[in-house]
C-alpha cells in the first residue's frame, strides 16, 4: 500500500494513483482487469482486491484504534475512461478524490486513536528501498500464482 490518509473523519486507503491510461475494464470480483490502448491490451491486477487486501492488513495492524472506518478508494489518472467498470469501491480520478472523501458520512476519530494510528502506520512503514522492492516483487509472484488480493 502506497497512500494513506488517517484523518479525523477516518482512514482513506489507496494506491497513489494508477498510472494506467486508454479504456479500463473490470468489475469487483474479476481477478484482472484490462487496459486497452488503440488495439493493444493489458491485463492487470484487479485494483480493488489488492485494496482489500491493504485493508486486512490495517485492520490487523489497527486492532488497538477501534474507532477508525476504513474506506477503500481506486484513483486512475486523468486520462483514463472507465468503459466498464463495475464496482461498490468507488474507482475514481483524481479530481473527484476530495469531493468523495467529504461524501463520507463524518465519524470522529479520537485524538488519541489518530495519534497511535499514525504511530503504527509509520512504524510499520517499509523504509529501506531493497526491502521494499522485495516485498513488491514477493506480492507481485503470488498475485501471479493466484494467491494474492481476496480468494473468494
Amino acid at each position: 500500500m502506497n497512500c494513506n490518509r488517517v484523518q479525523e473523519v477516518g482512514r482513506h486507503v489507496g494506491r497513489p494513483l494508477y498510472r494506467q491510461t486508454g479504456w479500463i475494464y473490470g468489475n469487483e470480483t474479476e481477478r484482472n482487469w484490462t487496459q486497452v490502448i488503440y488495439k493493444r491490451k493489458e491485463r492487470f491486477y484487479n485494483p480493488v482486491r489488492q485494496n482489500k487486501t491493504h485493508i486486512r492488513a490495517l485492520e490487523q495492524l489497527l486492532q488497538e484504534c477501534s474507532d477508525l472506518n476504513l474506506q477503500s478508494i481506486i484513483v486512475f489518472n486523468d486520462r483514463t475512461t472507465f468503459k466498464q467498470v463495475r464496482t461498490q469501491t468507488p474507482v475514481i480520478h483524481p479530481r473527484e478524490l476530495l469531493s468523495m472523501i467529504r461524501s463520507y458520512t463524518v465519524h470522529a476519530v479520537s485524538a488519541e486513536n489518530l495519534t497511535k494510528a499514525r504511530e503504527l502506520i509509520n512504524g510499520a512503514n517499509i523504509v529501506d528501498k531493497k526491502i521494499r522492492e522485495q516485498h513488491a516483487k514477493r506480492a507481485g509472484t503470488r498475485k501471479a500464482k493466484g494467491y494474492g488480493g481476496n480468494r473468494s
